[in-house]
């Protein structure tokens, strides 16, 4: 071993043992999860002594990436439509929206996942708050007359 390498090696050993620290943590979580399940079968075989567990179907509980909350995502698009003073596109205003949720380089797949959210917001609100400037594809979006009214009004 050369003292080249030193470093590389007591960082992939620190590495190790983050990741076997990781794994004891997970070990445990999942002991603790299987004792809730079981608590859980035994009450409803105590409720319905028919119970049969296999017929439950597994579901994941998905966390929201959005960098808003529910319901704030129009206020969000309008304060960056006002912000910026042009037309915009829904990729463009799903850039800057995780620009500020403090993503300065939004990753691609961010940004894929974001654009839908916007333009269906867009959509919704498409003649009464919004409005698409041209024809050209992809369609910009701009506030529709005054944007302290467009905003005042939904």
């Amino acid at each position: 071993m050369t003292e080249r390498s030193r470093p590389t090696l007591e960082a992939l050993k620190e590495l190790l043992t983050v990741l076997a620290g990781q794994i004891l943590h997970n070990r445990e979580e999942a002991a603790k999860l299987a004792a809730a399940m079981r608590h859980a079968e035994a009450v409803m075989r105590m409720l319905d002594p028919t119970f049969e567990g296999q017929g439950i179907t597994l579901r994941r509980r998905y966390e929201s990436r959005a960098p808003f909350k529910r319901g704030q995502g129009f206020s969000v698009v309008v304060d960056v439509l006002r912000a910026s003073g042009r037309p915009l596109t829904a990729r463009q205003i799903a850039e800057e929206i995780l620009r500020q949720a403090g993503i300065h380089e939004p990753p691609i797949r961010n940004v894929r996942e974001m654009v839908p959210t916007v333009h269906s917001t867009l959509r919704r609100h498409r003649g009464r708050s919004v409005e698409t400037v041209g024809e050209e594809s992809p369609v910009r979006w701009r506030l529709k007359g005054n944007g302290d009214a467009a905003l005042e009004r939904e």
